[in-house]
């Protein structure tokens, strides 16, 4: 016979739960069986980092500001710590942690570069999953020194 067992699953991600089920015959208690289960709750991690806009340029000294949207791609709620790497001009960012946010939501932060004195520069943003370190998402933000002409 089949049996059909239904059973919750633990509330945190990542955990599991051990589970036994005993069955005694109506007809003879003295025959039983028995089986042992484990159920686990698996997550699915996910980020998205967007911007509408990756190139700005401007004067040295000016401070561009990137808009960059971090999404959670995954099935389970998420908080994402964020990294600004590969820059050599001064770059912050509002924040360095979006979330928690749940499966399927996104939030916005602000990138601020300051114009070096010539060239170009690249931030690199990226978003890290706190369920799994290993998940993460990326975007590249240009920034260079505008040309401008004087008109006298």
């Amino acid at each position: 016979a089949t049996l059909q067992v239904q059973v919750d699953i633990p509330h945190a991600p990542n955990t599991s739960d051990s589970f036994t089920i005993m069955a005694t015959s109506v007809n003879s208690p003295t025959v039983s069986a028995s089986a042992m289960g484990t159920t686990n709750a698996v997550v699915n991690p996910g980020v998205g980092v967007s911007t509408s806009n990756n190139s700005q340029s401007g004067s040295p000294g000016d401070i561009l500001t990137y808009t960059v949207t971090v999404a959670n791609t995954g099935d389970y709620t998420d908080t994402f710590t964020i990294d600004l790497s590969g820059n050599s001009w001064p770059t912050t960012a509002s924040t360095l942690s979006v979330g928690p946010l749940g499966a399927g939501q996104d939030a916005d932060i602000e990138v601020y570069v300051t114009v070096g004195a010539n060239g170009s520069d690249t931030v690199t943003v990226t978003a890290i999953s706190g369920l799994d370190n290993n998940v993460s998402g990326s975007v590249d933000l240009n920034s260079t020194v505008g040309t401008f002409t004087l008109y006298m």
